[in-house]
């Protein structure tokens, strides 16, 4: 049966990423990105979980995420306001660190 682990990173500024993945057999299924932020264009969130689902289900490294996510915003000129590709990395180890 998959886990559910959430992690969250708070900048400075007050806002919040919450990444959240489910995970069976140390492998992740699935992932969600919340918090107070929002992307755009709209369909640039679906971009970039999108991204994130297939780079931790090929089991790759978090710095071979942040380099992809990164990739990916330039590519389909998607705009992150309010996190950055650094705080959902963050949010995202504190979730895979979690005993829950």
């Amino acid at each position: 049966m998959a886990r559910l682990s959430c992690g969250e990173k708070k900048r400075f500024e007050g806002k919040m990423v919450r990444v959240c993945v489910a995970v069976e057999n140390d492998e992740v299924l699935d992932v969600l990105l919340t918090g107070d932020f929002f992307v755009e264009p709209e369909e640039g969130y679906d971009i970039l979980l999108e991204e994130a689902r297939r780079i931790l289900l090929e089991r790759r490294s978090l710095e071979e995420l942040a380099r992809r996510l990164e990739k990916v915003l330039i590519e389909n000129d998607i705009r992150l306001y309010g996190i950055a590709v650094d705080d959902v990395i963050e949010a995202l180890q504190r979730a895979l660190a979690s005993p829950h």
